[in-house]
């Protein structure tokens, strides 16, 4: 009987590995999400700081593009139709 008694125990034994080494598989995982997430966030600011430049470039350039029309139009005006023929 002494023999049932250690084959009982050996799966138990088994059982205790597989759980402690599936903790810690798992706690690795969540250390690389951790990581990723991490990333992602620094990503998502420079996102962020890239959108707000790209948007201040755009009324920069058209304030840029009425101004130019301004000008074509001022000059225009003070060559009158003979910058037409040109």
């Amino acid at each position: 009987m002494n023999n049932n008694h250690h084959f009982q125990n050996t799966p138990a034994v088994g059982l205790s590995f597989h759980n402690s080494h599936y903790a810690v598989t798992k706690q690795r995982h969540y250390a690389a999400l951790n990581l990723q997430l991490e990333r992602l966030q620094v990503n998502m600011a420079k996102l962020e700081n890239h959108v707000e430049t790209t948007a201040e470039q755009l009324r920069m350039i058209e304030n840029f593009g009425i101004a130019q029309g301004a000008l074509f139009m001022a000059s225009n005006r003070v060559l009158g139709p003979q910058a037409s023929n040109i």
